[in-house]
């Protein structure tokens, strides 16, 4: 996939900024830098604080804070089934939110951005995130 990398950290920064807002504080203490891996539903960002990534709270977290960041995705949304990722054609499975495709680079800079989201900093720039 083609991406333009000053625009994912600009949804990266704002997805991040929303989490501060609407994720609970117990949720929020579950992230754990240290235990932190991007490719695993459990160990992901939301997969930590909602101790599964694609578990009904991690949807509604992702609906409130995030735009998915891929081709195939138009928006999260929820179904009287539960939470889903969605397009023109209905529920699709590989959508990834801008810190989920983000946390998976290989250079990305994830220790700002677990701190900032937690909130043990205050400001998250872009060059903070540059890789």
């Amino acid at each position: 996939m083609q991406y333009d990398k000053q625009a994912l950290i600009q949804k990266v920064i704002a997805e991040a900024t929303a989490l501060r807002e609407h994720a609970t504080p117990s949720e929020l203490a579950k992230l754990n830098f240290e235990t932190l891996k991007p490719n695993s539903p459990w160990l992901c960002i939301y997969g930590q604080m909602c101790d599964f990534c694609n578990g009904d709270r991690a949807i509604e977290l992702l609906i409130k804070c995030a735009e998915p960041f891929s081709e195939s995705g138009v928006r999260f949304e929820e179904t009287n089934l539960g939470f889903e990722y969605r397009n023109s054609l209905g529920p699709v499975v590989g959508i990834w939110s801008a810190i989920e495709f983000y946390i998976v680079r290989r250079f990305a800079k994830k220790r700002p951005l677990v701190d900032y989201i937690k909130g043990e900093r205050e400001t998250l720039t872009p060059k903070d995130l540059e890789f």
